[in-house]
């Protein structure tokens, strides 16, 4: 998904106060490589969208934040390797631990 494309699902969410949640646990194998700034002989991955929600408007909103991110190393350790998290702001992982 495209940078901008990322940044206006994270506006439209917080539009609708609605929560999104990502399954990222391909996360640390990135396909979609963008380019850097021009001039630059990089590339990086796409800013993962519970990022995006953290940095945009310089995390701006309700202090819930609108995004939640899944994490695994099942995928890229083993499928043996049964280890997860859950990452977003501060106050929604803060609730998340008391359920």
């Amino acid at each position: 998904m495209p940078q901008d494309t990322r940044e206006s699902l994270v506006r439209l969410a917080r539009k609708y106060d609605a929560l999104v949640i990502c399954d990222d646990v391909y996360d640390f194998l990135p396909t979609g490589m963008i380019d850097d700034e021009p001039g630059t002989l990089g590339v990086r991955p796409p800013q993962r969208i519970v990022d995006v929600d953290r940095d945009l408007d310089r995390g701006l909103g309700n202090g819930f934040g609108n995004v939640v991110s899944n994490g695994s190393f099942s995928k890229i350790v083993g499928p043996g390797c049964r280890v997860g998290w859950a990452e977003g702001s501060e106050r929604f992982i803060a609730g998340l631990s008391q359920a």
